[in-house]
């Protein structure tokens, strides 16, 4: 059996997820994929490809006894991790794999994020938010809240306007970052900032629904000076992002995820799409214009964006 499920990208309200608010991802090709084969050769000590003491490996190793006799082969398909959520899909696709050997209908995302917050608790410094663990299950584009448990599936984006993930070849650690955090008192000594982030995320949502794309690309802006200035993205990293805000045809950008300054999201008018890649090109960036995808792996959203339940 095979499974596969998109990467994700936080277009807006990384951090603010955390606790309880609104996130609006997206998601895109290539597919992370795990397979599973029965190989009597196999032993299940050493089914898992994952690390020990990852998501996916934790929750593997809890879940042996449905591995017996089974191979595993993992698919990445970066040559160098970016922040597209290779952890979450490891995570997902083994929770997916399982479910599968043991002959169990696929959970809700609702279950899905249950069972991450019960392997991972607290390990990265904080409790994650999950917000990844739930677009990639579903596929996006989606508006995910925690704090109580929202996930309602956006229309695909038609704007005039394209989407580059700029990838600067750095890798933040999320874990070291949210570590750094919860020294300086996050989140409670962050709450003035989370304000300002949600309403922003919220008009970046309705900008999405009405394929707004200069509204949409005001609020990226908008997104990255308020992290900025509640001091959870590093001031150097933003620097290197504000002559961008200023380039012909560049609607905003921002930092997409740990805001260490791996990936870059940028929303660009159509015709400047080529020229504003060439320019990424010259700061030695990867640009690649997102091939945005609604994979969804398994289980419905537990709730729609006007609040009921799905049937």
């Amino acid at each position: 059996m095979l499974f596969s499920c998109a990467g994700k990208v936080f277009i807006t309200g990384e951090y603010t997820c955390i606790q309880g608010g609104p996130a609006l991802l997206g998601t895109v090709d290539p597919l992370f994929q795990l397979e599973a084969v029965r190989d009597a050769a196999t032993s299940s000590r050493h089914a898992s490809p994952f690390a020990a003491q990852s998501p996916a490996g934790l929750y593997l190793a809890a879940n042996s006894d449905a591995l017996t006799d089974v191979r595993l082969t993992w698919t990445d398909p970066y040559d160098t991790p970016i922040g597209v959520g290779s952890s979450s899909a490891q995570f997902i696709l083994s929770v997916a794999t399982v479910h599968a050997l043991r002959g169990n209908p696929m959970p809700a995302a609702e279950k899905v994020l249950a069972l991450y917050w019960s392997i991972v608790g607290d390990t990265q410094g904080l409790r994650p938010s999950g917000a990844d663990i739930v677009a990639q299950w579903l596929g996006g584009p989606v508006v995910v809240c925690n704090e109580p448990f929202l996930a309602g599936k956006l229309d695909s984006w038609t704007g005039d306007a394209q989407f580059i993930l700029a990838y600067t070849g750095r890798k933040a650690k999320t874990h070291e970052h949210l570590l750094q955090l919860r020294a300086r008192g996050f989140p409670h000594e962050f709450a003035p900032a989370f304000n300002q982030l949600n309403e922003i995320t919220l008009g970046a949502i309705d900008a999405w629904k009405a394929q707004d794309a200069g509204k949409l690309g005001a609020a990226l802006r908008l997104f990255q000076a308020a992290l900025a200035r509640g001091g959870l993205a590093p001031a150097e990293f933003t620097a290197e992002l504000d002559p961008i805000q200023n380039w012909p045809g560049v609607l905003g950008c921002k930092g997409s995820g740990a805001q260490g300054g791996d990936c870059v999201l940028l929303l660009v008018a159509t015709n400047a799409v080529s020229r504003v890649c060439d320019e990424l090109k010259n700061r030695s960036w990867k640009p690649i214009v997102a091939n945005w995808t609604s994979n969804e792996l398994g289980g419905p959203a537990g709730w729609n964006l006007s609040g009921s339940r799905k049937s």
